[in-house]
């Protein structure tokens, strides 16, 4: 723990900094890793000082995580890389509305792919996949045996690069 602190409390007076940038990406991201690190200060026995020293004893990680969305609410390439951010945190929920603000703002395959190809991999759009499914991200789970699956149904859409998938399970 000792040898983790000095480095939490270091990332958190740089994120500081960088949350005055003039550039979206920058403080959107700033906000999502700051809520990423409020997120884990309870790893710590106490309370970090750089969380004291830096302000942010009553902040929430999910008003963190909203202010990120705020700042990229109307910029697809912002919006995509957190709903990559939310995707590898598990936060699934959150990664397909992050998406879907991304789709709704520019609805172009061809120049928001980012925004298909991370909905694609988010098992919240698979409605028949047991509830365990939905609650790790999908890097960290077990790969499945083929033999518990008794049919695999795909249905095409009205749109070129959106299909239905349905799994049957024994």
């Amino acid at each position: 723990e000792q040898k983790r602190l000095p480095a939490f409390n270091r990332t958190l007076a740089l994120l500081r900094q960088v949350l005055k940038s003039e550039d979206p990406c920058h403080r959107a991201l700033a906000w999502c890793y700051l809520g990423m690190l409020l997120e884990r200060k309870d790893t710590f026995s106490t309370t970090p000082m750089g969380v004291h020293d830096c302000g942010y004893s009553g902040t929430d990680p999910l008003d963190c995580f909203g202010k990120a969305i705020e700042i990229a609410k109307n910029q697809p390439p912002i919006l995509n890389r957190l709903a990559k951010i939310f995707y590898f945190l598990g936060k699934q929920d959150m990664a397909i509305g992050t998406c879907n603000m991304a789709l709704d703002v520019l609805r172009d395959p061809e120049l928001n792919w980012q925004a298909y190809c991370t909905r694609a991999k988010l098992p919240a759009l698979v409605p028949d996949l047991p509830p365990r499914a939905h609650t790790e991200p999908m890097c960290l789970r077990k790969p499945t045996r083929s033999s518990q699956f008794t049919s695999l149904q795909a249905e095409e859409s009205s749109h070129p690069l959106i299909f239905s998938t349905t799994i049957h399970m024994t």
